[in-house]
């Protein structure tokens, strides 16, 4: 499956080729029919992924305490490597998108196979993320609410800041 990953060594961005998420316990396995790009995070995103290592460092003075601490209790060469290998790590985009549920997690009940739902997922063709019966991101349609179409998904939605959810 396709998704949106950044580098954040480069602060490049590619869809790339991953492997299908499995659904695990209290979670919802989506197949996307849309996701919300938002320019102004995703923009601070590619920015910070291209600024400078020393500027990464200013944007974030709690990573380099961490990187301190790791410093004095690991070495440096060790730390250098764990930070390097975490700048390498790629950083998967997105945080809100609408879909049709493939398949439902042990524990999930407000939720089955075919249900238009939107989540807290990442821009890919298929997300994993918890469902809202479990305490998560997802939300869909309940009863008396309209079930919602791909064209008016803009309209309907409300982003609230644990998911996306839909009113009528």
């Amino acid at each position: 499956m396709k998704q949106i990953l950044q580098s954040l060594k480069s602060g490049g961005t590619e869809v790339a080729e991953v492997p299908c998420p499995a659904v695990s316990r209290g979670q919802v396995l989506i197949r996307s029919t849309l996701t919300l790009v938002s320019a102004g995070t995703e923009r601070t995103l590619v920015e910070f992924g291209q600024a400078s290592l020393l500027e990464k460092a200013r944007l974030q003075p709690d990573k380099v305490r961490m990187v301190l601490n790791k410093i004095s209790t690991d070495g440096l060469f060790p730390t250098i490597e764990a930070v390097r290998n975490k700048l390498d790590q790629p950083l998967p985009l997105g945080y809100c998108n609408a879909g049709v549920v493939i398949e439902v997690g042990e524990g999930v009940t407000g939720f089955k196979a075919g249900d238009r739902v939107a989540s807290n997922g990442r821009h890919a063709e298929m997300v994993c993320v918890p469902s809202a019966d479990a305490g998560g991101g997802v939300r869909g349609h309940r009863p008396g609410a309209r079930r919602f179409d791909d064209r008016s998904i803009a309209s309907r939605a409300r982003l609230p800041r644990a998911g996306c959810g839909f009113r009528s």
